[in-house]
């Protein structure tokens, strides 16, 4: 388990939240732009993107931070490098939906109403399981400040359980679209339904790796 011993203030908590604050913007606006597709979805697009483009912004900043610490950050400098990994993971969520939703808007693909409800429940049960996520990372970074232990297993195994529903969804999706439309059409559908699915592929990457973290 994470235990830390008096260590000295290094933000990683306050800096922490204000990313996962925009994460959470980031991954819980994609679903509108599913259930508003037949609609205009510029304002949902903008604003994964401008979600996307702070997480960037903060995420660099934060591994700067945490490959500075020194040895008085006591638990953050002992598993600085394990952060580290953490943090280009949840960055790759971030990326992820904001590419999904990109290609969404730029391709304009035809979507069969099964293959929009499949993909707007991947989109839900990600932004959800980005929540779980989310408060477990928190918790882990003010282990770091204060004394304590975290446990993220039950949480672990309710992401890993909303990845293979995603995946199920994904698969049903794409199986709908090469059924009810034309090929271009269906490749453009499999390759946003794919990029959509690396958002809770890199929620259950994240959870390993807090998994990882919390444990040694």
């Amino acid at each position: 388990m994470v235990m830390a011993v008096e260590p000295e203030s290094h933000g990683i908590t306050r800096d922490g939240r204000r990313y996962l604050e925009r994460l959470g913007d980031c991954v819980g606006t994609v679903p509108k732009v599913f259930e508003g597709y037949d609609g205009d979805i510029e304002d949902e697009v903008r604003r994964v993107g401008e979600a996307e483009s702070d997480c960037d912004a903060l995420v660099d900043g934060m591994k700067r931070d945490v490959m500075g610490v020194t040895p008085q950050t006591t638990g953050l400098y002992i598993h600085s490098e394990s952060v580290v990994h953490l943090l280009r993971e949840l960055d790759g969520i971030a990326n992820n939906a904001e590419e999904a939703v990109r290609t969404t808007h730029a391709c304009r693909p035809e979507m069969p109403p099964k293959v929009r409800e499949y993909l707007t429940e991947v989109a839900e049960r990600s932004a959800v399981a980005t929540g779980v996520l989310s408060d477990c990372v928190l918790r882990t970074f003010e282990s770091f400040e204060e004394p304590g232990t975290v446990d993220v297993s039950e949480e672990t195994e309710r992401i890993r359980e909303t990845e293979r529903r995603c995946d199920r969804l994904k698969h049903e999706a794409v199986e709908v679209a090469f059924e009810e439309l034309p090929t271009e059409e269906a490749v453009v559908v499999k390759d946003v339904a794919s990029t959509l699915d690396g958002v809770p592929d890199g929620v259950e990457d994240a959870a390993d790796v807090l998994v990882y973290l919390t444990e040694g």
